[in-house]
């Protein structure tokens, strides 16, 4: 089972092995409840990322944030930018952490630092989008039935039971 849209963080490819991976494993008697963020009007995808509050830039900041928590970081949050967009060609919205200036970030438990030039990214997140052909196909290539979808008011999100077979 995939509560939420987890699929959607995956590259193309790597979500289909992963899916793979899942569906060859599966009993005759088995079910597969997968939930799929959908495209939409790439508009209300970027304010999704852009939101006014600021939650998703905290959230790709937490990174940095836990890094310099977890294993000795000396990230200055403050001298990185959220940055993020929808590219309707990948389907998907990307976020990335740009750096402000030129500066160097060393991790002591790894043994690791880091030199950025200003405006360099790190790339910290993807949410692929999928529609409801690619939903199908993916079922078929893994020969699997859907048994029941089910969307949002809206139709941005599915939840999909697939069944083996």
């Amino acid at each position: 089972m995939f509560l939420g849209s987890t699929i959607c963080n995956f590259n193309e490819g790597v979500w289909q092995d992963l899916l793979v991976n899942i569906t060859s494993q599966m009993q005759p008697t088995d079910y597969l409840l997968i939930g799929f963020d959908l495209v939409k009007d790439p508009m209300v995808i970027e304010a999704a990322y852009a939101d006014s509050q600021g939650v998703t830039k905290a959230f790709n900041l937490n990174l940095l944030k836990r890094i310099n928590q977890e294993l000795g970081g000396n990230f200055d949050l403050s001298r990185f930018e959220y940055h993020s967009f929808y590219n309707p060609q990948l389907q998907r919205a990307e976020s990335y952490l740009l750096s402000i200036e030129n500066q160097q970030a060393t991790i002591s438990g790894a043994n690791f630092s880091v030199d950025f030039h200003a405006w360099e990214a790190i790339h910290t997140e993807i949410s692929r989008k999928f529609t409801l052909l690619e939903i199908q196909l993916s079922a078929n290539l893994n020969n699997c039935t859907i048994i029941q979808s089910s969307t949002d008011s809206q139709s941005w999100f599915m939840d999909s039971l697939w069944r083996n077979g």
